[in-house]
Parts: structure tokens; sequence; C-alpha cells
């Protein structure tokens, strides 16, 4: 608003209200660009990340609540403090420019953008490529239900498990999860063609086993099945519903009861609608809007891509292993210096590689944000023609290679993968129990590790068949299999205890952890103090951070402490706390289940 105001002309690209991408003011011939999401990390950690910065940023953290006046000076931990920030950033923004031979015209935007312009030079290798990408064009109809059946990876708490500290529990975690959906999974590989409706069960089974599809569908009395831990879909995903709906922390368990029937809409995918079937039952389905495309796997040049940057990342792994042996054996300087270069590169790899995903997930069409005449950011609706007119802009530039259809199924498969770890980890006639998902993760209790095994062997078989692995040293990698992540280093999770999804503290041999969105990870442990502390009333003080409000106001003059200051637009910092609450639906449902464990119902 600033910047509009005095200089009107300004080029806005923001991708949320509050949140500009970069501004252009041509008066001044500058450009303002947003340093994190270059980075997408924290000032701290890009400073710490990127090689050549030698100035860290400085520890510790200001007192924001003391008053600085313009006319006083700042004390000598106020201004290093400011100017390690200043001397930090642009430190990094010239180390990043000289690691990835850029200059101020060809840096991206995001941090994105840096896988994208490698795949994006693999794939044009290939001629006939740009036929490839426009033979899946999206029309507007159809990429409004992808962004309807978009989701992100399935984060949840059994809620049988919920709100009790347990003991010995195991983590599973799978290798590259994304990449490994995107080299050994299918793909709509064709444009989405119109299907209608689907008249019966036999018809919607060859639809499903047949092609990519993508579909409306209502259920009737739809309800999670006994043998299941985890809702699969939230209900702010649903596209209507009538009759009573019993939630389990934000997921449907049910619409529908005795009394009153229920009926909810979803936009699916194929992959979806056959993870609904496992985990939930229902009376009766419409299937409507139906749209199919053709299977196919990934284009070669970006599964070569990914399994390149996977074969790299194993590389350097295994090199950083040995060099840190060899320093801790001699403490030779240049050894330090060399294993620090491969620390960089291994993380340069990792984040290339995670960036695939994010990069095909990106939507292609976005609303239009800009301020209005009283310099407040509004977010323009986009209608039908708009997306087809963005569309075409998206569709006849050379720089656009991507499907975003690809980044749903991505996420679909990935689902899928987890689910079949939670089922594996989830059956009583071995004693494992699932306690806690994360999207590539299961935290359980577990007695019959074989079913792992089996599950990771149909897993190597089937990268073998598809070429998902590399062999460094003489040892074989594979993508997507489930490794323990609870070693001999760590041990397994002594005490553990989940309020539901991202709210998770524990144990093990090196003290305790916690998983709480919004909370400092590392100041947290030492203000809970016990495991036993973590419940609803339990406050984070010194870790709840801090809370920033943006403030937008006429130029005025106020009086602070004797002195004259004219505030204008601002952002206020105040301290915040966190308290750990259960919603009333979630505390009434975890309840149900320990009164249903107590009477053995």
């Amino acid at each position: 608003p600033f910047f509009k105001k005095r200089y009107k002309d300004i080029e806005l690209f923001a991708t949320a209200p509050k949140k500009p991408l970069y501004i252009f003011i041509p008066a001044l011939g500058i450009e303002f660009r947003c340093s994190m999401r270059l980075s997408n990390m924290s000032l701290k950690k890009a400073i710490e990340n990127e090689k050549g910065c030698i100035h860290p940023k400085a520890a510790g953290d200001l007192d924001y609540k003391a008053i600085h006046l313009p006319s006083q000076e700042l004390n000598n931990k106020e201004f290093g403090y400011t100017i390690a920030d200043v001397v930090g950033l642009y430190e990094y923004i010239e180390n990043k420019l000289k690691n990835e031979n850029d200059t101020l015209f060809s840096i991206p935007l995001t941090s994105t953008g840096y896988v994208r312009r490698i795949v994006r030079k693999n794939c044009l290798k290939n001629k006939d490529y740009r036929r490839i990408f426009l033979n899946t064009r999206l029309d507007a109809d159809v990429l409004m239900m992808l962004y309807d059946a978009a989701r992100g990876g399935n984060t949840h708490a059994n809620p049988a498990m919920a709100n009790r500290i347990l003991h010995d529990l195991d983590s599973f975690d799978a290798v590259s999860e994304y990449p490994y959906i995107d080299v050994t999974k299918q793909f709509p590989m064709s444009q989405f063609q119109y299907y209608g409706d689907v008249a019966s069960m036999s018809e919607l089974n060859y639809l499903l086993n047949t092609y990519a599809c993508l579909f409306t569908c209502v259920f009737v009395n739809l309800r999670v099945k006994k043998n299941q831990p985890v809702a699969y879909f939230s209900f702010d995903k649903q596209k209507g519903f009538t009759g009573p709906i019993r939630f389990d922390n934000g997921r449907v368990l049910s619409c529908g009861d005795d009394k009153q029937d229920g009926a909810i809409a979803l936009t699916l995918t194929d992959v979806d609608f056959k993870l609904m079937r496992d985990i939930y039952e229902w009376d009766q389905i419409a299937i409507g809007s139906m749209h199919i495309a053709q299977y196919g796997y990934l284009p070669e040049e970006i599964r070569e891509v990914i399994m390149d940057l996977f074969r790299e990342k194993c590389e350097l792994k295994r090199e950083i292993k040995l060099l840190e042996d060899e320093y801790r054996k001699t403490k030779d300087p240049k050894t330090l210096e060399e294993l620090e270069n491969t620390k960089y590169l291994y993380a340069k790899k990792k984040n290339l590689l995670n960036g695939i995903f994010g990069m095909m997930y990106t939507k292609p069409v976005h609303p239009d944000i800009y301020l209005d005449e009283n310099l407040e950011y509004q977010e323009k609706e986009l209608s039908i023609g708009d997306l087809k007119e963005k569309l075409d802009e998206y569709y006849t530039s050379y720089n656009s290679f991507l499907n975003y259809a690809w980044g749903v199924w991505t996420t679909a498969h990935a689902r899928a993968h987890l689910q079949k770890l939670i089922n594996a980890t989830n059956d009583e006639s071995k004693g494992n129990v699932f306690v806690y998902g994360d999207t590539d993760s299961s935290k359980c209790i577990i007695n019959d590790y074989q079913v792992i095994d089996d599950l990771n062997k149909t897993i190597i078989e089937e990268c073998e068949k598809l070429g998902a692995y590399c062999d460094v040293d003489g040892k074989r990698y594979y993508l997507g299999v489930f490794e323990m992540e609870t070693d001999e280093k760590h041990g397994k999770y002594q005490f553990f205890k989940t309020l539901g999804a991202k709210k998770y503290v524990y144990q093990d041999l090196e003290g305790l952890h916690t998983t709480i969105a919004g909370v400092n990870k590392d100041k947290a442990p030492g203000e809970l103090k016990d495991i036993e502390n973590f419940k609803p009333g339990f406050t984070f003080y010194d870790a709840g951070g801090k809370t920033l409000f943006y403030n937008l106001c006429e130029p005025q003059v106020k009086v602070i402490e004797g002195e004259e200051i004219t505030i204008t637009n601002n952002i206020a910092m105040i301290d915040s706390t966190y308290n750990v609450h259960l919603t009333m639906d979630y505390s009434q449902l975890l309840i149900s289940y320990q009164i249903e464990e107590e009477f053995d119902i």
C-alpha cells in the first residue's frame, strides 16, 4: 500500500492477500522480491545452508516490548542484531547467485524454480515433449474439479489411541515417498474427456480399473468401517451435505444415523474412491460429471531427473558418512572443509528432489490479487471465462510444461501408499496397533515386524521392475520402502502421546520431543518438562512465539514519550501463547472410545 500510494503505478504479483511475491516500481526501476519464498526457510536456516555465507544471523531475541524512538540510538546488541540480519541476507543472495550461476535477471522467484528449470531443460531435449504436454491440456471445468479434488498428505491420529500415554512405539517412514510415486505410479496422460453420469456399479468398476477418473460422488449414509483406525476425508472438502454428521477432529466419521438419513457429495479421483471403498461403507451412491483420461507413466524426461537426483543424494549421503568417520580419526581441517561442502551439496540435492512434487502441484491459474482504491488487498474471483483466458495463456507459453493433474494424482497415490502402512501396522491379530500417521510415516505399537518386511518386499519388486533404485558402493537403495526411524541411536518411543493431527509429544533415548503446530520445537520440551503435562489446559508461554497483526491506517501523528511520531501502515508484534485444547466434538469422541474400552463395548 505504501508503494501504491506514493508511486501510483506499480506491478504487483501476490499469491494471496498480503503475500506479495514481487512488487515492481517503474518510476524507480526497482523490483522488490520475497526472499523467504526463494529459500523456503527461515533466514537463520537459509544462511546456515548456503555455501559461502560467513556471517550468521544473530542468536537470541530482541526485546520487542522495548520502545525505540527515532531520536534514540540503538545499543550495541540491538545494532549488531539488525546489521547481522541485513548482512546475512545480502550474503545469502550473493552466494545463491554465485552457487547457482544466476544473475538478478535469471534467479527464480521461488525455491521450486530451481528444480523447475532443471526438469524443463531435460524435457525440452525431447522434440516431441511439447506435443505430449499439449495432449494433456486441461479445460476450465476439469481444472475446477481438480482444485476440488486436490488434497495434501494424510495426517491424523487414531482416536482410540489419542489422549493417553502409550509405551514402546516404533516409527516407520517411506524413503522419498513423492519421488517414489512419480517414478512408479501412473498418471493422466491424455486430455480428460467428459463421460457423464454412471448408471451401475459394473460400469463404475470398469471405468475405475481402466482410466484415470475424475468425478463427483454422492454417498448416502456414509460411515467408517469398524476395523479402520482413521477416517479418510476432511469435512472441508465436501461439496454439499444433508443429515447429521459425526466428526473425528475435522474428518467425517459418518453422515446419517439410525434416526435420519444423510448424504454428502465429494469430488474424487479413482485413487481416492478406491480408498473410500476400503475405509467406508454406505447404503447408496450416485456418480456424476465423470471425466476420464488415459493412464500412463510420467514422461521419461521427468523420471530421469528424479532418479539422477536420488542417486546423487544417496552417493553424497554415503560420502558424508565416510568423511565423518575420517574426521573423527584425523581431525584434519581439510577433511572438515570437504565434509561441510559435501553436506551442502547433499542438502541441495535433497531440496531439489523434494521440490519436484511442489513444482507439479503448483496451480497453473491463480486469482488476481490487487490493491483497491482504499489500498486494501482484494482477490478477484475467477469466472469460467477468466479461467479459459488464463489457461490459454498458460498453454501458449513455452515456459509451461507441466500438467497440474499430475500433482493431484501424486498426493492421491501417496495417501494410498500410506494406507498400506496404516493397514500393516493396525492388525490386532498380530498385536500391531496404528497410533498416528503423517503423510509418509506411521507411529505404532508393533509386535510382528514381518508385516513391514512383507510390505517392503512388494515395493522392492515394483522398484526392480520400474528401475526405481540406485546402486552406491555395492548397496542398492530403493525409493518408497518403509524404514524404521526408531533405530539404535534414538531407541523406541519410550512414551508417546497425541492429541490429534500435528499435535504429539514423545520421549526417546535423546529426551523429550514435541511436534505441535505453532509451538517452538526447541523451547517446548523445556517448558513442558514431562509428557504427563501434555494435556488440555496446559499453556506454552515461551514456546508460543510471536503473533503478527497487520494494521492498515492513514498517516497520523502520535505523541509517544513526548516525541511526535508519524504512524502509518504497520505490523504489530505481540507475545503469543499456545493453549493445548480439544474441540468439544473431538473431546466427546475420545471419551466415547475410553468408555467403549472400559466396558468392552
